[in-house]
């Protein structure tokens, strides 16, 4: 398949070439726009959603803080009224002081007294919907539409003990509540200690009842969405309060099928996004400061979806004209930008032809007419070029002349001759004529009948002969070994490489030591290079004056003399191998200095 296409791609012209290309591009904006904006639109709409949830449950939240404090300030008003202390206080000594064992309090006496205490305050309009009065965990009191049976057994022990104990307004989960026509009701209940505020003794419990539905309008009074749904749950998931009354006392997680897991989830989180039935919902939870009680948000987010569905559509509609404006304008240009190219193709293919008078002429358009003003300077430059190309080898030539002078350098000619004089004054004689030889055989093969490039085993043979005499004048400090693969003798490189490198470790690294250092000379095959190293343990040099011998200019005179050779060896690789070639500088000041030399394994011809 990629073949293909890489085959229908070469055999299509420039213009068709353009005109995919304009179409692959628009294509692709519009794909990566439309799918930003779709995401970018979608999160921007549920952070909406979120933050509106959020502040609905904090409405609702602050609605019910200050319905709970009505409340509740109505049961500490029932427990500190006068009238209500008073019938409570007698109730209470009148029990003392028969000490009736059977538990039973007659309290039918007393009863309008204290439904005309407790309706003086507790009127229709406030939203407590019934009051008892329990004394010793016993009724005393209750409205006449209160079911009285019903509310023992409502009222545990433990939840009047909690009102003992707490001495402050005690809330209940939600209750039925039986009334007398024989309905039931769903309530809450607040129980408030009654506390003689002469005597500062628990002379009884106020409880106060509210209907469920005083909880539900907070709902209704602050809902958005009519489709949405809000609860008043435990922290167990149980539905106490809720829109619609048949969901009371049910599990949230069946309400709105859910697991366990996500609903653990949502008292830590506080919000969550679920799917079911291929839509999704946004849940949201708000904590009551005062009670453990929760209220859950349900909302649905269908109008996300239909909200993405439009944009999306926009998105088809002005990528389809987008697409078309693409394709009228991608052919004018193709036509427009292709037709002088063309034309140039075909006076190229009359230059490959050898017609090398030919010139385009130039075009109107500004960037194809730099092209043809381009391929006419190329085809004037042509003579220029091949005269660059003569001056190249002459310059090659100098810098193999300039090497070649450098490294025969007259200094080691005399040096070697004041050495074989003085051997001899010593009457050394034997070693005098050792020097001799050597020398001349240095010169020999230096010479090598004019020829440029000689084997390593005889480069090696050459920069023997130089350490053997640079050795015998520098024995007290200088020291050395070579150590070249045999199987590399027989490929051709450069003559006089090494020595360049030798003398500048003698005299600029070794010299300068102090103490008698070693110089060492390494030579093996790699991957098809013949790889050659001159290390000396001198006083090395710093990495940037490293860097900077093998540059072409130099700020001093004194720097450019001394890298000359080391220069001109490299140039001269470079002439003859390439740019991949030539020499590599490491040095650390005061520890070594190692230069690589790099030529390709080449086999000596003839």
């Amino acid at each position: 398949m990629r073949k293909w296409l890489q085959s229908f791609y070469y055999i299509l012209t420039l213009r068709d070439k353009i005109l995919i290309l304009f179409i692959l591009i628009i294509v692709s904006v519009l794909t990566v726009l439309g799918y930003l904006a779709t995401n970018i639109s979608s999160g921007i709409i549920i952070d909406k959603t979120e933050k509106s949830a959020g502040r609905e449950l904090e409405l609702i939240d602050s609605n019910l803080y200050t319905l709970m404090s009505s409340i509740e300030d109505y049961s500490k008003v029932v427990a500190t009224n006068n009238r209500v202390q008073s019938l409570l206080r007698t109730l209470t000594d009148k029990i003392a002081a028969d000490e009736q064992s059977d538990g039973q309090i007659d309290v039918i006496s007393m009863r309008p007294e204290m439904y005309g205490a407790v309706a003086h305050i507790i009127s229709p309009n406030t939203p407590v919907f019934a009051v008892s009065v329990f004394l010793n965990n016993q009724v005393v009191y209750s409205d006449s539409m209160i079911d009285q049976s019903s509310i023992r057994s409502m009222i545990g022990e433990e939840f009047l003990a909690s009102a003992q104990q707490l001495q402050k307004p005690v809330w209940s989960d939600l209750m039925r509540l039986k009334l007398n026509d024989g309905r039931y009701e769903h309530v809450f209940a607040v129980a408030k200690l009654v506390i003689d505020l002469n005597k500062g003794d628990n002379i009884g419990i106020v409880i106060l009842f509210i209907g469920e539905q005083q909880m539900s309008r907070i709902f209704s009074a602050n809902k958005g969405d009519q489709t949405n749904k809000r609860y008043i749950v435990r922290n167990d998931g149980q539905i106490i309060s809720a829109e619609d009354s048949s969901e009371l006392n049910q599990n949230l997680m069946e309400a709105i099928q859910i697991e366990d897991w996500q609903f653990n989830r949502l008292l830590m989180d506080k919000k969550m996004v679920m799917n079911r039935g291929g839509n999704s919902y946004l849940l949201s939870l708000q904590k009551v400061d005062t009670i453990d009680w929760n209220i859950v948000s349900f909302e649905s987010m269908e109008e996300i979806r239909r909200d993405n569905a439009k944009i999306q559509r926009f998105i088809l509609i002005i990528g389809a004209f987008c697409l078309l404006f693409a394709l009228v304008s991608s052919y004018y240009i193709s036509n427009t930008v292709t037709r002088p190219i063309q034309k140039l193709a075909r006076i190229m293919i009359q230059v490959r032809r050898g017609e090398m008078n030919i010139r385009a002429d130039h075009a109107n358009n500004r960037e194809i007419g730099l092209l043809t003003h381009g391929f006419n300077s190329l085809m004037n430059r042509v003579e220029q070029l091949l005269e660059d190309n003569v001056n190249e080898q002459k310059l090659k030539q100098e810098y193999e002349l300039k090497l070649i002078q450098s490294q025969m350098n007259p200094h080691f000619l005399y040096n070697s001759l004041e050495t074989i004089i003085s051997l001899n004054k010593l009457e050394r004689y034997d070693e005098a004529i050792q020097v001799t030889r050597t020398l001349a055989d240095f010169y020999r093969r230096s010479l090598s009948r004019g020829k440029d490039i000689i084997t390593v085993g005889e480069e090696v043979r050459i920069i023997h002969n130089y350490l053997k005499i640079q050795n015998l004048r520098y024995s007290n400090y200088m020291e050395f070994s070579i150590d070249i693969a045999e199987d590399i003798h027989e490929y051709a490189m450069p003559k006089l490489t090494l020595q360049p490198l030798v003398e500048n470790s003698i005299y600029h690294g070794l010299k300068f030591k102090g103490n008698k250092g070693k110089l060492e000379i390494h030579g093996c095959l790699q991957q098809g290079c013949i790889i050659l190293t001159v290390c000396d343990n001198g006083v090395g040099m710093p990495e940037e004056k490293a860097a900077a011998l093998m540059q072409q200019h130099h700020p001093t005179r004194k720097s450019s003399q001394d890298s000359f050779g080391l220069r001109s060896v490299d140039r001269r690789i470079k002439l003859l191998y390439g740019n991949d070639y030539g020499l590599h500088i490491t040095s650390e000041l005061g520890l070594y200095t190692r230069v690589t030399v790099t030529i390709p394994a080449l086999m000596m011809e003839g």
